[in-house]
């Protein structure tokens, strides 16, 4: 297994030397141990005419994954353009920041008749929707915490949450909102 692996590491892929001590050497084995255990080992390899051991199958398999790997790439250019992954982070950003921007403008411009805006709910359903609860559950909790903190720190927290986009955002929020805040203080927005 070992000499399949350095075959695979080895330039070009898929063959090893035709040099019994280094071999031996890749193998981990002494000299006389080699030689009674070569014609085993070298079985799937052939000795080509570059005086090389060459592994048909190890080469084919990469040659595999070479074209797919370079099928995948031309595809990804094709749809995303040539700043590939780069572009999409880009544009992630730009659309995320606009997001926010939008709700936060809706958020802020909705009236308070009384009760809170049912549009500070939607944007921390829409934050923090991908934590498995339900719409209910999490109109539940952003009452909940706007009760506790104040309709602004609640804002800032969403805002924040939806600006990181944690993998636990539910647990990221309540963090931004355990940091010291009561109702009325600022936000601590600490990294």
């Amino acid at each position: 297994m070992r000499l399949v692996v350095r075959a695979w590491k080895d330039d070009p892929v898929g063959t090893l030397p035709d040099d019994d001590g280094i071999l031996a050497r890749y193998a981990r084995i002494d000299a006389a141990k080699w030689q009674e255990m070569k014609p085993i080992v070298m079985r799937p390899f052939t000795l080509g005419q570059d005086d090389r051991w060459h592994h048909p199958q190890l080469r084919a398999f990469y040659e595999k994954s070479r074209r797919k790997s370079k099928t995948l790439s031309e595809n990804a250019k094709t749809r995303w353009g040539e700043s590939g992954a780069n572009g999409i982070q880009k544009q992630s950003k730009s659309n995320a920041n606009a997001f926010q921007k939008q709700s936060m403008s809706e958020v802020r411009s909705t009236p308070n008749g009384g009760g809170h805006p049912p549009s500070l709910w939607d944007y921390g359903v829409s934050v923090l929707a991908t934590t498995g609860e339900n719409e209910k559950g999490i109109r539940s909790l952003v009452n909940q915490k706007i009760k506790e903190f104040g309709e602004d720190t609640v804002r800032d927290a969403l805002a924040v949450t939806a600006q990181k986009r944690p993998a636990k955002p539910k647990d990221y929020f309540l963090g931004v909102l355990k940091n010291g805040r009561k109702k009325g203080a600022p936000p601590k927005m600490t990294v």
